[in-house]
């Protein structure tokens, strides 16, 4: 059997989602992913997990409560708010022993604070919850993001910028006890977005996980 999937190939599957959700909603309907749903997104990310190399299941749309009970990650006391235990987590990565390993949000055209912000702190309560225990051991937030270009700036500068700025934000949100990184892509595997005349789009990737 193969070994557990590299967290760098995790984090390369979720890019790669993304990509294949642009391309594939270009082909389908003549217009990028930003028009068209998020959930399309998500299973393109659910199906490059899949067929990634590494052991490990892929669920979509899996309870939060129910994922917290099968990480130890429960204890004693009301769950946080910022959990949303009712609801239900984008994509969960397990291991192959059945045990949940990470959480993935997955997020439409960011472009805004308020975008990502409730499902990093999500993110940063799950971890947090009996950490000792917790077979929960790293957070993602993939997601896409596109630009025109302005009288100002060329759309490539306008999401590096966009980027930058995420980055930061996210640092503030997650604080001392964590820490936080972002992976971007175009279509070629060394391009960090894609430019299409006065236009350009990325995949991005947040990878949360404890000091």
């Amino acid at each position: 059997m193969a070994g557990q999937m590299a967290k760098d190939d995790v984090i390369k599957a979720c890019l790669q989602g993304v990509k294949n959700a642009q391309v594939q909603y270009v082909d389908m309907a003549g217009e990028w992913i930003s028009w068209g749903p998020e959930y399309f997104i998500t299973t393109h990310i659910a199906q490059a997990l899949h067929k990634a190399t590494g052991s490990k299941f892929v669920t979509v749309e899996n309870g939060a409560r129910n994922a917290l009970e099968a990480a130890n990650a429960t204890g004693r006391g009301r769950l946080h708010r910022d959990i949303r235990s009712e609801g239900r987590f984008d994509l969960l990565l397990w291991r192959a022993n059945e045990s949940p390993r990470a959480v993935i949000e997955v997020k439409n055209w960011v472009v805004s604070k308020s975008q990502y912000e409730p499902d990093l702190k999500r993110i940063l309560e799950v971890l947090g919850r009996k950490s000792a225990a917790n077979s929960i051991s790293f957070g993602l937030f993939a997601f896409y993001t596109d630009a025109d270009s302005s009288s100002k700036n060329a759309a490539v500068d306008i999401i590096d910028s966009r980027m930058e700025l995420i980055l930061k934000n996210a640092r503030e949100i997650v604080g001392s006890k964590f820490k936080v990184s972002l992976s971007s892509r175009g279509i070629r595997s060394n391009s960090r977005m894609e430019r299409d005349g006065d236009s350009a789009w990325a995949a991005c990737c947040l990878l949360i996980e404890p000091k």
